[in-house]
Order: structure tokens, then C-alpha cells, then sequence
């Protein structure tokens, strides 16, 4: 389990540099363009989970409800990393047409408002 923000960084790598939908140039996007084309009736949409839920993955629920109250400022470095990846990705999938992102998030009951103002609301 992480304890430093670097060991935070190693654990959640950022995704490259640049434009995302170049990443589309060799051909990645031409099934989504085609379904679009074929089918405009539909709502192209992805998902992804809020950056303080992605958190589960690096410390499990007891831990990660233990940093939260008593290292706020690590749960909040892991989520300032999981926005920047989240990020990319939506803008890489809005590329290929997405005009919809689910955020799924499962914390907001399980935590304080104040909490929540802190180590989640900045990140949606």
C-alpha cells in the first residue's frame, strides 16, 4: 500500500503527452466512426469511475476510509492522479465519438460532507 506520494506516482502512471486523439491516426477509431455512421441513433457513452473510488484499488475499503481522516492530503495526491488519467481517457473516447461519460461513484455515503467537499468533489 502506498504511504508517499511518489510511491502514489510509481502506482499510477500518467498517460502520455500530446493530443489523445492522435493516438486515432492508425486506424483505432474506424469501427466507432463506422457504428456512428451506420447507427446515428445511437448515444455513444463511457464510463468511468470517480478518482476517490478508484482509490479502493491502492488501499481497500478500511484503509482508504483511515487515510481519508488521517492523511487527506495522500488520498487527495492519489485523486489528482486518477483525474489526470480519467481525463485523458474521456477525451480520447470523445475523440472516437463519446457524448456521454457515467462517473460511478460509491464513497458519498460512506463519508462525511466535509469529507467528501476535500477528497472528492474537486475531482468530479
Amino acid at each position: 500500500m502506498p504511504e508517499t506520494p511518489r510511491e502514489i506516482d510509481r502506482l499510477i502512471p500518467l498517460p502520455p503527452a500530446g493530443e489523445p486523439h492522435a493516438a486515432l491516426a492508425d486506424g483505432r477509431g474506424d469501427l466507432a466512426a463506422s457504428l456512428l455512421r451506420e447507427l446515428p441513433h445511437l448515444c455513444p457513452l463511457t464510463a468511468v469511475s470517480s478518482p476517490l473510488w478508484r482509490c479502493y484499488d491502492l488501499w481497500g475499503y478500511e484503509e482508504l476510509m483511515v487515510r481519508a481522516l488521517s492523511r487527506p492530503e495522500l488520498v487527495e495526491h492519489a485523486c489528482r492522479r486518477f483525474e489526470q488519467v480519467d481525463l485523458h481517457w474521456i477525451a480520447l473516447v470523445a475523440a472516437l465519438g463519446a457524448e456521454v461519460v457515467w462517473i460511478e461513484e460509491c464513497f458519498t455515503d460512506g463519508i462525511s460532507p466535509a469529507l467528501f467537499a476535500r477528497t472528492n468533489l474537486p475531482f468530479l
